[in-house]
């Protein structure tokens, strides 16, 4: 029987309860053990477990983020109004200030399936390229992972709870604080530009479309919005993972293609199960082969994602190009040397690249964060089907909905939305519907990423970019710039940078110039009509003896000078009066409304400070626009009144001149 399918993430390590879904029962033709499906972003989970269970035995400092941690008092349910649905809950999220100013850029990145702190460390793109824009950096994470959890420890327990873990609700939660957080900082005309990668760009591209007022540009950066339904072939994922390990070297292709069957051989032996256990220097003898079928596919799969052109420490610390560094280790083995022994040693370089490990722990591995909330997503409305051909490195297996269904139904006791994604997203003829509606969208996407097959690879509109290297790796583009990254790559980022000056340059430079227009008439539009309407009488008149007035009053003071209005910082009651949540969130929410508080306090002592200076700007500027106004006034009225005596001269000049040409007649003049 040829191995099945299953259309969401094998945490097989990290998540041993949830084996039982992701294996499917084999038939009594055959044992050989199922290869899972992908969906986004899971690859991060098993990593992350591996690397907290490392870290347990040997500790290391965490690394300094460069980030202020805050926490957002969110509603649980944005889309109902049931009594339970207005619990509050901590949502987390990272802030960075630095090179910001009031009205510049705010940069958004939009939280992935885990701790927000690792995306942060692992996007120093936005770092990089803040001082350019003068951007704000906000990291939000996502509800029901990291320390994001609505209920608590309890967040997982039943679908009752998980029921509020879905994208719609993550939108909802990144619009409220980036509405809250623009109004407390007093910067509303502050342009937004949401980001992401993997899942997380598939949620920056998707706020876009349902939140174009909040974000007006999104960059998506490996994003597959189009690896559900039957949009991409579903053999797409793998046959992109073995053609990376097939462009490396046609012979480490073939090894790893082999290797399976030489596995399943050895396990059937008597003592095949201990002879694997020593070959992939197991800690404790593996009790089946299924875990080094796992343990092999994650570092293939893992490694074809991050095939970084520098050194990298984003899944574990491989160098650069490590789908290459395997295959030269599978290649470099002498003649005769077993394809189990090769492929391990390949392996070895994503597991222990560091050296620092005598043995590998191929099962239990712990879940060191809970964030198999994944599981509950991809049973529910992420379903991405998969399957295996011939041309894949790995056995070749077909997608049995029915049983997924099932599986989802036996542990959550929910079915799936197979089609909801493209429901409530779109998806399908996206050339043509997103030309009718989307707009200023970068799709990011490099062609060794394995989930490349499922993103937008061609522009769309003018508008909606899509940006393709040949070499790039998962979301590559948002890690930290160094001095090793080939032309390719800063070209990359050049081309975002580029686009994004033109979105929020001329969204910035819209409002600047309507904004000036406005002021200056406020400002200069009394005088402008007054002297108008003046010259328009003196016109009128007769008189041509007398020059227009000429009053050169000063250009005003420039408007941009004075800092915005007060800001409202009154605080949202969080539901203080409610019994139930005091008693349920009383211990762990008064150090979050605290540290609000003070945060608040530290806010409103600016705005104090603030206002004081505006004031006296104000007052500044008001004592000198009535000044130059009686200038004018003065100038205006000195000017009227000799107009005035003019007109009065000329008529006493007319009477004379009138009285002797009657004299110069009566003694017989006469006009030629």
């Amino acid at each position: 029987m040829a191995p099945s399918a299953i259309p969401f993430p094998l945490l097989y390590l990290s998540f041993a309860v949830f084996a039982s879904l992701l294996l499917v029962p084999p038939a009594a033709s055959s044992s050989t053990p199922k290869l899972p499906t992908f969906p986004p972003s899971s690859y991060y989970h098993h990593s992350l477990a591996q690397r907290a269970k490392h870290s347990a035995a040997r500790p290391k400092p965490k690394p300094k983020l460069l980030y202020t941690t805050h926490y957002f008092p969110q509603v649980l349910d944005h889309f109902t109004f049931q009594p339970k649905g207005y619990k509050l809950f901590p949502q987390k999220y990272l802030l960075n200030s630095t090179f910001w100013h009031k009205g510049a850029p705010i940069f958004v990145y939009t939280g992935n399936e885990g701790d927000i702190e690792w995306f942060a460390s692992n996007t120093g793109f936005l770092m990089d390229v803040a001082p350019k824009f003068h951007a704000l950096l906000v990291f939000i994470e996502h509800r029901f992972y990291g320390e994001s959890m609505p209920f608590g420890n309890g967040s997982y327990k039943s679908a009752e709870t998980l029921g509020y873990l879905n994208s719609q609700q993550a939108l909802a939660d990144f619009a409220v604080v980036i509405r809250s957080l623009k109004h407390n900082l007093s910067s509303d005309s502050s342009p937004v530009v949401v980001f992401g990668g993997s899942y997380g760009g598939m949620l920056a591209s998707w706020f876009r479309l349902k939140y174009p007022h909040i974000a007006m540009a999104a960059l998506a950066s490996s994003a597959p919005i189009l690896q559900f339904d039957d949009i991409t072939p579903w053999s797409s994922f793998y046959d992109a993972v073995s053609q990376d390990f097939k462009d490396a070297s046609l012979n480490c292709y073939e090894v790893i293609k082999g290797s399976w069957d030489e596995l399943e051989a050895l396990s059937a032996q008597k003592e095949g199960l201990a002879e694997i256990s020593r070959t992939f220097r197991a800690c404790k003898n593996v009790q089946s082969v299924d875990p080094v079928w796992d343990w092999l596919w994650s570092a293939y799969v893992y490694t074809a994602m991050v095939n970084y052109p520098t050194e990298a420490n984003f899944m574990m610390p491989l160098p650069a190009y490590p789908v290459e560094e395997m295959c030269k280790i599978i290649d470099g083995f002498p003649a005769g040397t077993s394809k189990l022994t090769r492929v391990f040693g390949a392996a070895s370089l994503y597991y222990n690249y560091s050296q620092t490990h005598k043995c590998f722990e191929l099962e239990h591995a712990p879940d060191s964060h809970g964030l198999h909330g994944w599981d509950w997503q991809a049973c529910t409305e992420m379903v991405m089907p998969m399957n295996r051909t011939e041309h894949s490195m790995f056995p070749p297996s077909g997608f049995d909905y029915k049983e997924f269904a099932q599986e989802c139904k036996r542990q959550f006791g929910v079915m799936p939305r197979p089609h909801w994604i493209t429901t409530e997203f779109g998806g399908k003829n996206i050339e043509l519907v997103l030309k009718r509606y989307g707009s200023n969208i970068i799709f990011s996407n490099g062609m060794q990423d394995p989930w490349s097959r499922g993103g937008v690879l061609k522009n769309i509109s003018s508008s909606i970019i899509a940006l393709v290297t040949q070499k790039g790796a998962h979301h590559v583009d948002f890690r930290s710039a160094s001095k090793d990254d080939p032309h390719w790559l800063v070209e990359l980022r050049n081309q975002e940078v580029g686009i994004l000056k033109k979105r929020s340059g001329a969204c910035l430079r819209c409002c600047l110039v309507i904004f000036a227009v406005v002021s200056a008439l406020a400002v200069c539009g009394p005088a402008i009509y007054w002297r108008f309407k003046k010259t328009m009488r003196l016109s009128d008149s007769q008189v041509s003896s007398c020059p227009p007035c000429a009053c050169d009053c000063p250009p005003p003071l420039s408007l941009l000078k004075i800092a915005p209005g007060l800001a409202n910082l009154s605080v949202t009651d969080c539901g203080s009066s409610d019994p139930e949540l005091k008693k349920e969130m009383e211990k762990q929410f008064v150090d979050l409304l605290t540290e609000e508080l003070k945060l608040q306090e530290a806010v409103a002592l600016e705005h104090a400070h603030h206002v004081n200076i505006t004031f006296g700007d104000a007052k500044r500027v008001a004592t000198q626009y009535q000044k130059e106004a009686e200038k004018c006034i003065a100038a205006t009225e000195t000017c009227e009144g000799s107009r005035e005596r003019a007109e009065a001269l000329l008529r006493r000049e007319r009477k004379i001149t009138a009285l002797w040409e009657r004299r110069a007649r009566q003694v017989g003049w006469e006009e030629e």
